[in-house]
């Protein structure tokens, strides 16, 4: 008969203070993810932990280690977007953030899963400071992250949890932790392979979320500011680098390459040969 491997007992210390109907909730939490296979699964995880936890906004990340403060626009990324302001997560890769963020610059060093509120009190530089303004303004103030790095494919994969209060996100921090270890895992797993994805520029990035929105070349146009003949410029360029014949199919390559997050013909209505 052999003795367990004291690194892999049951952590029963992290559950000890925790109800019945929480333990309830992460028992479910750790069934769908032992047989999650696809993103809609690791969504629906996600879900189940908005129900468990005291935030209210939760997003997955997958990103290429690659990236660079200077390319950060074009830097790949796959997002799976529980409820986390959209237009946050936008400016935060169109603006560079992730090499200015005071709590992915911890996580990113040090891995380990943690409530951020101390980690944004330190002296910060101007950029920094922007971030954290950005942030407050999207009440976004006070959470946990956590993940895993991938340095043999180089990427990354980390879960933000943001909102509660303090306290609240040191009394779930460890559990998050357990869940993260393997939540990260089929994170990086499931996603797409990020340094074959399409390279995009920040304008057709904008024109593609116009033609996924369903807006036609007029409305895109005028969203943006410029002109329809640089919108089907913008067109012309996604069909190539998508290799695609249609916006409908340009969506899809670029998406499904991402994960399967929605489906292209809900979305592409109009407008397929301009």
């Amino acid at each position: 008969m052999h003795l367990a491997d004291p690194q892999h007992l049951f952590p029963l210390h992290v559950f000890r203070d925790f109800s019945a109907r929480e333990m309830t909730q992460i028992l479910e939490i750790m069934h769908h993810l032992f047989h999650a296979q696809t993103e809609q699964d690791i969504r629906h995880i996600l879900q189940l932990e908005q129900t468990l936890l005291p935030c209210n906004k939760i997003v997955a990340v997958t990103h290429s280690l690659l990236a660079t403060a200077t390319r950060m626009n074009n830097a790949p990324f796959h997002i799976i977007n529980v409820s986390y302001p959209t237009a946050w997560l936008t400016t935060y890769q169109q603006q560079g953030y992730l090499h200015h963020d005071p709590v992915m610059q911890r996580w990113s060093s040090t891995q380990q899963t943690f409530a951020w509120e101390h980690a944004i009190r330190k002296r910060m530089g101007p950029k920094t400071e922007e971030v954290m303004e950005e942030a407050r303004a999207y009440d976004i103030t006070a959470g946990v992250i956590g993940g895993r790095i991938d340095r043999r494919h180089q990427t990354g994969a980390f879960i933000a949890y943001a909102g509660g209060s303090h306290k609240d996100n040191l009394r779930y921090r460890d559990v998050i932790d357990y869940i993260n270890s393997e939540l990260a895992a089929a994170l990086l797993r499931i996603s797409p392979p990020l340094l074959n994805r399409p390279q995009l520029s920040a304008r057709e990035r904008e024109v593609l979320e116009g033609i996924k929105a369903g807006h036609e070349t007029r409305a895109i146009a005028t969203r943006l500011r410029i002109s329809e003949r640089t919108v089907r410029f913008h067109v012309e360029r996604l069909l190539i680098k998508l290799r695609a014949k249609t916006r409908a199919q340009a969506i899809e390559n670029y998406y499904t390459s991402h994960g399967p997050s929605f489906t292209a013909a809900q979305h592409v209505q109009k407008e397929d040969s301009a």
